[in-house]
């Protein structure tokens, strides 16, 4: 049996948890972090609250497509050819 077969259901548990934490840690920066930095009254911090979500650009979203593409055992089991690359 395929390694990616016989741990579909470890990857997915690890996928889920994941996206969980990012869901958090992302959102709280979008909705804490670089408001208040961007809020300040230090322009070092403004400018580098722009950098970051700059720099952030659309990882949530790719994530989030990432996770729903391997969500289940079947679908990590159905792309096991795509995840290898």
């Amino acid at each position: 049996m395929n390694d990616i077969e016989s741990n579909a259901a470890s990857i997915t548990k690890s996928i889920s948890r994941l996206a969980g934490i990012l869901k958090i840690h992302l959102g709280n920066e979008d909705r804490y972090l670089c408001p208040a930095m961007k809020n300040s009254s230090d322009a070092v911090l403004q400018k580098q609250a722009s950098k970051f979500q700059d720099e952030m650009g659309s990882l949530s979203e790719e994530f989030m497509k990432f996770k729903d593409n391997y969500n289940t055992q079947s679908k990590v089991i159905n792309n096991k050819e795509t995840a290898k690359k």
